[in-house]
């Protein structure tokens, strides 16, 4: 479902912490698509916080996409499947 929500991202590079914060561009059940700055990896554990309702998760790095202008594009799939993360009721299942 296409959502433009803030969230933030916790993650580590090699030894170091990062956070990124970034907006969604779509959301489901499962995870989100969101456009980022920093290198992850693919399957890359991070922390996603949605930035409207303070609620944390743990996801992973699931696709990565080079879109336009150069921008990544990071395709989050949830560790546990949280169907209410995003705010949404309406959020779809698939």
């Amino acid at each position: 479902m296409p959502v433009s929500l803030p969230v933030l991202l916790y993650g580590r590079m090699g030894n170091e912490p990062f956070t990124e914060n970034t907006e969604t561009i779509n959301v489901s059940a499962h995870g989100g698509l969101v456009p980022l700055r920093s290198r992850v990896s693919p399957s890359q554990s991070l922390i996603l916080t949605n930035l409207q309702t303070n609620l944390e998760l743990k996801c992973r790095v699931a696709r990565l996409v080079r879109g336009k202008n150069g921008v990544v594009l990071a395709g989050l799939e949830f560790l546990q499947q949280s169907p209410s993360f995003w705010g949404h009721s309406s959020t779809p299942q698939n």
